[in-house]
């Protein structure tokens, strides 16, 4: 099964990347360069890992409610 979300599999869905510039997370945690984070293309958001993990678990959640639903083929 293709996994959608954090994949890239659509462009515009949130990813994992390495962080090229340092950040700050909405929580306020620091996301120095090099580090792991998850980032939303869109909004050219950075999440931390505690705050991406749960993003990313969220967004994946509703892919697949789109997808059984049949809102998204």
């Amino acid at each position: 099964m293709t996994r959608y979300g954090s994949a890239g599999s659509v462009q515009g869905d949130p990813r994992w990347i390495t962080a090229r510039y340092p950040a700050v997370c909405r929580c306020g945690a620091a996301v120095p360069r090099g580090a792991r984070a998850f980032y939303w293309p869109k909004g050219k958001l950075v999440r931390c890992e505690t705050c991406g993990a749960r993003d990313d678990a969220r967004f994946h959640a509703e892919v697949q409610d789109e997808i059984m639903a049949g809102g998204w083929q």
